[in-house]
């Protein structure tokens, strides 16, 4: 079993530095992190999907509503793409 904490954002650049930081408040390993656009959010769950991994573990790292309810219309958008 590997973790992976997946972040799906609007603005990649910004998105993945803010991702970084809200890991580190919680004491996450940037590693640990799948963080970007929709497209190489699919492209990094494909990649597991590679290795043999059949499920991904969504964990947001805010309580925010409305950030929360955002980032699960992009991993919709995201399972789309993986087919």
């Amino acid at each position: 079993m590997a973790f992976r904490h997946v972040l799906s954002g609007r603005n990649d650049h910004i998105f993945q530095r803010l991702a970084a930081d809200e890991a580190v408040d919680i004491a996450i390993p940037a590693e640990a992190l799948i963080a970007g656009s929709i497209d190489e959010v699919a492209a990094q769950f494909h990649a597991l999907g590679e290795l043999g991994y059949t499920d991904v573990i969504v964990r947001h790292l805010t309580n925010d509503q409305q950030k929360v309810l955002g980032s699960l219309e992009r991993l919709e958008k995201v399972r789309a793409a993986l087919g």
